[in-house]
């Protein structure tokens, strides 16, 4: 039942049909090539989608109309704008249906086992069989991507998450950018932004997931479901050994964080506590570093735990406010201004 669950709204999904170039081929080039095969792959994905050609799928789909009723068939492609459906009628052999955009309610593709199995892959983390079946199944839905609705885009959403796992995040920002663009998916573009945003940031693309970022937490409150953004730029000025914008930029999330854990919250956390340690404030990375525990989050891989010293371990903290810097929860408007006069790179 929990497969079930887990698959309900992955059991249809839509990509791009064609062989996208693989991110293993533009590892090592310059930032300006591997941009350049990201544009080369998104239009591929975007040409696939709206293509009129054949792509007929594995036994039998249902077609369901705006009333209601359901059809049999064979889907044999978008093609002008309609859904071909080939029906086969005892003696009157094969019936041709076509259906236009709005006439379509559902759309039940075939491979039932598969999708399945695709669903348990997931589940236990074995990411490239989960990609290896979800490739499948994607190009068999892709050219009827404009017709399908917020809840069978689930098995795409899972194919962008398992294709940046893979080391594949060409393909999956080309199909984020696709799928954003979609009326169906409106209400999960929060999800797509993070895709693309990390995406840049795991090919290294520095400045394009810097200018992403910013973009981000424009947009963004620091209490939200991800602390993507601020994770991002805290690690970019981190690596430029810029400590206190780092320690700054991912106190953010960390002082408006609430029960709720948002996804990169760990990473921000790792960020502020070795930010806090190379300003030589062990007693606030202490802090910092206590907080994680509390919370129940790990060190995130990644980042090189410091050593801290022995009696900021050993609790001896000073009074909140008493520290070099200020205390977690006081001067949030410096952070603030800290987010939204980062300078350019």
């Amino acid at each position: 039942m929990r497969r079930m669950c887990l698959f309900g709204t992955v059991a249809r999904c839509v990509s791009s049909g064609m062989n996208c170039i693989r991110s293993d081929l533009v590892r090592g080039l310059r930032a300006w090539s591997t941009v350049g095969a990201l544009a080369v792959s998104l239009l591929a994905l975007s040409a696939a989608a709206q293509s009129n050609a054949f792509l007929p799928t594995a036994g039998d789909a249902i077609v369901t109309n705006a009333q209601g009723r359901s059809f049999k068939g064979e889907l044999r492609g978008f093609v002008g704008g309609q859904v071909v459906l080939v029906s086969r009628d005892g003696d009157a052999g094969e019936v041709t249906r076509r259906f236009n955009r709005a006439d379509v309610q559902a759309i039940v593709f075939p491979e039932y086992e598969l999708t399945a199995t695709a669903a348990d892959y997931v589940a236990n983390k074995r990411w490239q069989e989960a990609r290896d079946a979800l490739e499948f199944l994607a190009r068999q839905r892709g050219p009827y991507l404009d017709v399908l609705n917020a809840s069978d885009l689930g098995l795409f959403f899972a194919l962008v998450d398992v294709r940046m796992r893979t080391g594949a995040e060409i393909d999956g920002i080309a199909l984020a950018r696709r799928l954003r663009n979609l009326e169906a998916a409106a209400d999960r573009r929060g999800e797509l932004d993070d895709a693309i945003l990390l995406g840049h940031w795991q090919l290294e693309l520095v400045d394009e997931a810097h200018t992403l970022a910013r973009e981000w937490c424009a947009r963004s409150k620091p209490d939200g479901p991800s602390a993507l953004g601020w994770r991002i730029l805290g690690e970019i000025e981190l690596r430029a050994a810029r400590n206190d914008d780092a320690l700054w930029i991912a106190l953010q999330p960390v002082a408006y964080a609430s029960i709720e854990i948002s996804s990169h919250l760990d990473a921000c956390y790792a960020i502020a506590t070795t930010a806090a340690h190379r300003l030589d404030d062990d007693a606030l990375a202490a802090r910092l570093r206590a907080g994680l525990d509390e919370r129940g989050l790990a060190w995130p891989a990644g980042f090189v735990e410091p050593d801290l010293s022995a009696s900021a371990r050993a609790g001896d903290l000073p009074a909140p406010g008493s520290s070099k810097k200020p205390d977690l929860h006081l001067h949030l408007d410096q952070v603030r201004k800290l987010i939204v006069n980062i300078p350019e790179p």
